[in-house]
This record gives C-alpha cells, structure tokens and sequence, in this order.
C-alpha cells in the first residue's frame, strides 16, 4: 500500500520529465500526436472490453462457470485502457505492459490466490435461536381486535 501511494506520487513528477525529455527530441506536434492517438486508442478498448468482458462473463455464468478470471481480466485490460488515457509515456507503457497476454495471466493467477487467502474467514460464537415453523396469511380485519371501550369513569387515573 505504501507502494502505491509513493507511486503516485512520483508519477506526475516522471511523466514531466519524459514528456520533456521525449518532447524536446521528437517534437512538439509529434509528442501531442502521440497523447491524442494514445487516448482514441484506450477509449476504443476501454468501450470494446467492457462490452466483451461482460459478454463474456454473461457466457460463463449461464454454462455455470464462474467468470471471476475473465472478469479479472476484464479488469486489467480496463485499467491498462484506462492508463493509455491518462497523457503521459510512463502511463502508455504501464498499459501496453498490462496488454500483454503473459503478464496478464501472471497478474490473473497472483489476484485470484490472494483473494481466495483473503476470502477465508472464522466466525465464533453463539449465532442465536433459530426457529423454524410454518406461517399462514392473515387478513388484516380479522387480526385486528375489535375495539372495546371502558365505561365513563373508569380510565379516570386521578381517583
């Protein structure tokens, strides 16, 4: 977790420095050509996966498979489509890297075992009564005692 927060922390700082140092070699109208063809490209994924993988999930689920991999992968691919938008390089390689079927799979197997570990839980205790028993409907006049009203006087308290 400290990771993640040291790491995007220092990414703005990378992205400026490769923006400038990429920039200043290739050119200022072929560094914005390539953040504009950068974001058409993770918007087309990020709308052509999200289609796809819940298709997909959607698929397993009536075979009565579990979609939790292609779901997972669904996810990464969204996150690299969603990295490919953000302007930057360091943030282009991030989401090319996460395209890459191999690394995907790794990605995959290394989430599912942790959150199979972290699904696991203990309960102790008493849980409390369970009652069983069967209940019939009633309708609402009948249950309803009629009311009865006390002769003058006698719901006086002050006596």
């Amino acid at each position: 977790m400290r990771f993640l927060v040291l790491f995007f922390l220092i990414l703005p700082v990378i992205e400026i420095v490769l923006l400038i140092k990429i920039g200043s070699e290739i050119g200022v109208l072929a560094t914005l050509g390539w953040l504009l063809l950068m974001i058409v490209a993770g918007v087309t994924l990020l709308r052509v996966q999200g289609t796809a993988s819940l298709r997909q999930a959607r698929e397993l689920m009536s075979a009565g498979q579990q979609p939790t991999a292609a779901l997972a992968k669904g996810i990464f691919v969204s996150l690299a489509a969603v990295l490919l938008i953000l302007p930057g390089f360091a943030t282009d390689l991030i989401g090319f890297l996460l395209l890459l079927p191999p690394l995907q799979q790794l990605l995959v197997k290394r989430w599912m075992k942790n959150a199979q570990v972290s699904s696991h839980f203990y309960q102790t205790g008493r849980q409390g009564n369970l009652y069983e028993g069967e209940a019939e409907p009633v309708d609402d006049a009948q249950s309803r005692p009629a009311q009865q009203y006390l002769p003058r006087g006698e719901d006086d308290l002050r006596r």
